[in-house]
């Protein structure tokens, strides 16, 4: 399977990860992937995504929305600290979508396991 270590010369506002790359699945963005990309401002993570890693989004002060998929179980220790345009958090949920608007806390879902601060 694939990690997701960076955004290379990307310079796209809405990024959308892929399920899979190179017939392998994407399953994890790996510690500080995306830190301190200030352009983004939407995010796609997809249902084979199972872990973000600590400090992942860091300091992306544009993401306003972010969409995971129903196979998340781990978000690392700081992943979305400093996204401090963040409002939209949306996690699928097989047939169902949650999401919470205009965040100020988040409510966690019953598949996620390990959550580190």
């Amino acid at each position: 399977y694939y990690i997701v270590s960076g955004i290379g010369d990307c310079t796209d506002k809405k990024v959308v990860i892929p399920y899979a790359y190179d017939g392998l699945p994407i399953k994890e963005i790996g510690a500080s992937a995306f830190k301190d990309c200030t352009l983004i401002e939407n995010i796609v993570i997809p249902n084979s995504v199972i872990s973000i890693g600590e400090h992942a989004f860091y300091g992306c002060t544009s993401i306003a929305t972010i969409i995971v998929g129903d196979g998340l179980t781990t978000i690392g220790q700081s992943a979305f600290y400093k996204c401090t345009s963040l409002q939209t958090l949306r996690v699928k949920q097989g047939t169902r979508d949650w999401w919470y608007a205009r965040l100020t806390d988040a409510s966690i879902q019953n598949n996620v396991t390990i959550i580190e601060v």
